[in-house]
C-alpha cells in the first residue's frame, strides 16, 4: 500500500508554505497534523492508514512538524464553525476540497482513535 503522507520541509519556512499552498489549490481532503512530538507522528500514521492508498482517492495526510512555519497559510482558510480560535490548540485540522476547515482534533495529550480520525476525514468530504 502506497503512504499518501506528505512532510513539509522543516528547515525552510517559505518551503513549507509554498507546498502546503500547493496542495491546498489540490481537490483533495487534507488531514493536517501540526508539531514533531510523538503524538503527532504517531496521528500522522494512523491518518495514512484511513487514506485507503489508492493515490486517486481524494484524502490525503500532511504533516507540518513546524507548526509556526504554516500558520500564515491556516490562518486563511475558511473556518465557518469557528474550530479553531487559537493556533497552538490543534493537533490535526480536517480541510475539504474547498479548503474549509471541517473539524479540528485538539492537543491535550491523548492519542486520537481511528476512529476519530476517520470521523474527521468524513466530515471533510461534507462541503
Amino acid at each position: 500500500m502506497a503512504t499518501k503522507v506528505v512532510t513539509l520541509p522543516e528547515d525552510d519556512p517559505n518551503e513549507a508554505r509554498n507546498e502546503l499552498r500547493k496542495w491546498l489549490q489540490k481537490d483533495k481532503i487534507l488531514f493536517i497534523v501540526l508539531g514533531e512530538t510523538k503524538l503527532a507522528k504517531e496521528t500522522v500514521q494512523r491518518a495514512d492508514t484511513l487514506t485507503g492508498g489508492d493515490i486517486t482517492e481524494p484524502q490525503w495526510v500532511i504533516y507540518a512538524a513546524k507548526r509556526e512555519d504554516v500558520i500564515e497559510v491556516l490562518e486563511a482558510l475558511d473556518d465557518p464553525s469557528n474550530f479553531v480560535t487559537d493556533w497552538n490548540k490543534p493537533l490535526a485540522i480536517a480541510v475539504s476540497m474547498t479548503d474549509t476547515i471541517r473539524d479540528m482534533i485538539p492537543r491535550n495529550g491523548t492519542q486520537p482513535t481511528y476512529s476519530r480520525i476517520d470521523d474527521a476525514f468524513r466530515k471533510a468530504e461534507i462541503d
